[in-house]
């Protein structure tokens, strides 16, 4: 998630976070940070030990700034204008799949969550049509019709009711990046590689 500038990130307050969007010409505030924190768009802030004067700010850890900064520009960057909010959720959650060091699951929960009731109040037809299209965007070439059905149909209940089995979708999402069955004695492959152009992507 480096991008091609060779910026160095350093953790930092919602007040740092605030800072950033406004360098980019984006309107922000430290509710702004707060909601996307809630819909899992960002991790929670790290507690940072007392000081003499009082509790200090939470901090948020290089990476979560960087992503924050990122999502801002990609929005930015949009032809049509601001992209919903949504759509900046499936990012976040494509990075948890491929790179779970940066978007921890605990951010993931949250993201999903948003992302079920987001895509609930749509209709069934066009709910369906959402989640095919999340499993052709995360399927491995080599992923079963067997295992994209089971991705689909989990990705479909969570979208309907709002609710997400976290344990279950990470289960058959695994299996959905990851298809080839289990070697004795060698770990699961389970996310993608890093590419020469410093991109993260499923192999």
């Amino acid at each position: 998630m480096n991008g091609n500038r060779a910026t160095t990130w350093v953790e930092g307050t919602s007040t740092d976070l605030v800072a950033d969007a406004l360098a980019l010409g984006v309107k922000a505030s430290p509710r702004m940070v707060t909601s996307w924190v809630e819909d899992g768009m960002l991790a929670n802030p790290e507690p940072r030990k007392t000081s003499a004067y009082g509790s200090a700010p939470r901090i948020f850890p290089p990476e979560q700034r960087e992503l924050f900064t990122r999502l801002l520009e990609a929005r930015e960057r949009s032809p049509l204008g601001r992209i919903p909010q949504r759509s900046l959720i499936r990012i976040v959650l494509y990075l948890w799949l491929i790179d779970d060091t940066i978007v921890l699951t605990p951010q993931a929960r949250r993201a999903w969550r948003t992302h079920a009731r987001a895509t609930g109040q749509t209709t069934a037809v066009r709910r369906s049509q959402n989640v095919r299209a999340i499993v052709e965007q995360l399927a491995h070439p080599s992923a079963t019709l067997k295992q994209r059905r089971a991705a689909q149909l989990v990705l479909e209940d969570g979208e309907r009711t709002g609710r997400i089995d976290i344990d279950r979708l990470t289960a058959v999402l695994t299996e959905l990046y990851s298809p080839w069955p289990v070697q004795p004695g060698m770990p699961r492959i389970e996310r993608g590689c890093v590419l020469g152009s410093g991109v993260r992507a499923p192999t």
